[in-house]
């Protein structure tokens, strides 16, 4: 058998080239080191169309790390597709993940190569390569690329021709135009589209709808590569273009024809780097190889919709009956999936992790999973047996608006990337509860696909919702409820609301106007918070405890402690705990004032912030809900200091207990240095604030066991 290499392997075009070189008889040896651009799931899905089939092996490896030398050997065709896509994410910070895997990885095959008895070798280059230039786009058209991305496939492509002119090696260059189709990648235009269809959900538009693009069908594309591994001549240039030029609002009506769908349009601001049009000249391709596209867009479309159509169902059945115990079964476990968006702060991970623990070691204990997002979840101390799915990260920048935490990918690619490891997640563990943290619909409306899922297909899976009590000003919440359309969702999405708070000091049912139907859905849990049993060695003198939480807006509360100390000196022990997310400049401003002071002990990060809270005498914090659920059950005299925006959530928590005399509270507008040299004495001295601790419920963990148990055996009676 003749062999062929394929680099990315795994990905949309490599798996069908790996695909047809089976068919035509080669052996293929496939090479694809499964980067996180989007799901390493999903192109584990892609391989696995292939692996198994006579002839194929594949080899997870980087190739600049790989042995090349070795790979090559007996190797008589090369397609070098791997690289890193995206015209968008090649700006700003992960350009240099375009330098490495786009033109040194190239580069290295090119020297490995040399020594190599390889009789051809076919580059996947780009239409990027053009830019904005004049129409159609002609292998002597003026090279002017218009993005980051552009400018490494360029630079890749140069270099493939340069080897072959000075070593005289077999080298041809294909040049893709918007190649589309089954495995199409999931941040891609008509991926996303069709998604967003089959959910009933907006079409995010980047720019006007008005651009234009040459789409190429897959099985087309593959068919040009071939034929150039075939025909094309040493140190060439070939166009691979789908023959006629679309416009974006035109394909999206092809799409609401073959799917019988009617599109909802959301139009954006364009994106930089993205070219008004592309139109390729194939006429070269056609002459010297033979090769004409087959596959016209409307066509292509249906194929590929057939084919995001199927997988889903595959998705579904996944979820049917197995000969495993059914839900609620002892023997199977009692299943309990937490879902943890995490945009900001270590408020979710922290509480989600306080109820694994204690679900962990109910008799007898649940099965749990955690779904998070925080970007810190690697490095937190995760309780015994608890099983974790990190979640790419996000930021959020503003109202309602996040970005990728990973310069390198797009939002939309992030979020695709999201909601796939959920859906799988359902899939692969069919929980009994699916306990979803503070937000309904998800980071975005990524829960949406996945509670249509349990609806339709898992029955016995009691959906959960589990909010703080207070979110933002009522009025605020009613109207943002209103607009997204949240009211509606806990009506049909949830099978149960646990909200984590005391009614008698916060009703949630009456702040945020819940109808009868949902308001027979809410239980009162009190508040959530991870407490310790463990004896503490007293401290030698007062020992103060200043913490930020996550620390990304927590600057402020730190350096007004600092300053605070400079006004009147106390007798006590102080340690500063920034938090993860404050920004570097502002750590090190920190880190150089608390040095000034002797009695001052500053610990950027710590995971255990619960031991510290309960060594101290007195807790100054911000007024978030787990720090300030901690300071209740430990019971530590405390000056909340809440901030000002973007909600409202921590002046109303701070003032609710401010008034029932259960912390000292420093408001936002207040002179916070002043207000604190004030305070601190006095605190220290004892004088603590003369609240009643009782009326406080903080047993919230044990009360959402004990929910979650009822609802596992309603469950598991139901489907008996």
């Amino acid at each position: 058998m003749k062999k062929a290499l394929v680099t990315g392997v795994a990905g949309f075009i490599g798996s069908h080239l790996a695909e047809r070189l089976l068919l035509e008889g080669w052996e293929v040896l496939g090479l694809d080191c499964l980067s996180d651009y989007y799901s390493p799931q999903i192109k584990r899905a892609n391989l696995a169309q292939l692996i198994g089939q006579p002839g194929f092996s594949w080899l997870e490896a980087d190739l600049l790390q790989a042995d090349l030398s070795a790979l090559l050997e007996g190797v008589e065709w090369v397609f070098h597709l791997a690289g890193q896509p995206g015209v968008r994410g090649s700006w700003g910070s992960e350009f240099h993940s375009y330098l490495r895997n786009n033109i040194q990885a190239t580069q290295k095959l090119l020297e490995a190569l040399r020594s190599s008895s390889v009789q051809k070798c076919v580059y996947a280059s780009s239409s990027s390569v053009y830019g904005r230039v004049a129409l159609p786009m002609s292998e002597h058209s003026p090279t002017q690329p218009y993005s980051p991305y552009g400018v490494t496939k360029l630079a890749a492509e140069h270099l493939c021709l340069l080897y072959a002119q000075n070593y005289g090696l077999p080298i041809t260059a294909v040049r893709y135009f918007t190649v589309f189709g089954p495995r199409q990648r999931p941040d891609m235009a008509f991926t996303r589209f069709l998604g967003a269809l089959g959910a009933g959900q907006e079409l995010n538009i980047l720019g006007d709808g008005s651009q234009a693009r040459d789409f190429t069908y897959v099985g087309d594309a593959v068919e040009g590569t071939l034929l150039a591994a075939h025909q094309g001549a040493a140190a060439e240039v070939y166009n691979l273009g789908g023959g006629s030029q679309t416009t974006l609002l035109e394909a999206i009506a092809i799409l609401e024809r073959v799917t019988n769908k009617q599109a909802h349009l959301r139009f954006t601001s364009a994106q930089q780097g993205d070219v008004n049009a592309t139109l390729a000249d194939s006429s070269k391709a056609q002459t010297q190889l033979g090769w004409k596209p087959h596959t016209s867009l409307e066509k292509g479309l249906e194929l590929h919709a057939e084919w995001q159509a199927r997988q889903s169902l595959q998705s579904l059945q996944r979820l049917t009956p197995n000969p495993r115990p059914p839900l609620g079964d002892s023997r199977r476990g009692r299943r309990v999936l937490l879902y943890s968006h995490d945009t900001f702060g270590l408020g979710h991970l922290r509480r989600n992790l306080a109820i694994a623990e204690h679900l962990l070691q109910r008799d007898p204990p649940f099965s749990v999973q955690l779904l998070t997002g925080s970007p810190v979840a690697e490095s937190w101390p995760m309780p015994r047996g608890l099983k974790v799915q990190a979640l790419p990260p996000v930021v959020k920048v503003g109202a309602e608006a996040y970005t990728s935490l990973d310069p390198s990918l797009s939002f939309a690619a992030v979020k695709a990337q999201r909601e796939t490891l959920i859906l799988n997640a359902l899939a692969d563990y069919e929980p009994d509860i699916f306990l979803v943290d503070h937000a309904p619909a998800g980071m975005k409306g990524e829960l949406l696909d996945a509670l249509e899922l349990i609806r339709r297909q898992m029955p016995a899976t009691r959906t959960v919702l589990g909010m703080r009590d207070i979110i933002d000003r009522p009025e605020t919440v009613r109207s943002l409820w209103q607009e997204q359309g949240i009211y509606g969702l806990l009506e049909t999405g949830y099978d149960q609301i646990l909200a984590y708070g005391n009614r008698h000091l916060f009703d949630v049912v009456k702040a945020y106007q819940l109808s009868p139907a949902l308001a027979a859905k809410v239980r009162y849990c009190g508040y959530i918070a991870r407490t310790l049993s463990e004896p503490l060695e007293p401290n030698l003198q007062p020992l103060v405890l200043v913490t930020a939480g996550g620390g990304g807006d927590g600057y402020v509360l730190l350096e007004g402690y600092l300053q605070a100390l400079e006004q009147r000196a106390v007798a006590a022990h102080s340690i500063l705990v920034p938090g993860p997310f404050m920004p570097e400049e502002n750590l090190r401003v920190l880190e150089q004032a608390a040095a000034r002071h002797p009695q001052v002990e500053f610990i950027p990060y710590t995971t255990e912030l619960t031991r510290l809270l309960n060594r101290a005498d007195l807790v100054v914090a911000m007024a978030g809900y787990n720090t300030t659920a901690e300071i209740l059950a430990a019971r530590k005299p405390a000056i909340l200091v809440p901030r000002a925006a973007p909600r409202a959530e921590q002046r109303l928590r701070a003032t609710l207990l401010g008034e029932l005399g259960l912390a000292w509270v420093v408001q936002p507008e207040e002179d916070l240095a002043s207000r604190l040299a004030e305070l601190l004495p006095a605190a220290l001295a004892g004088a603590r604030p003369t609240g009643g601790w009782n009326t406080i419920e903080l047993g919230g963990v044990h009360r959402v066991g004990e929910v979650l148990e009822e609802l596992v055996h309603t469950s598991a009676v139901e489907v008996l």
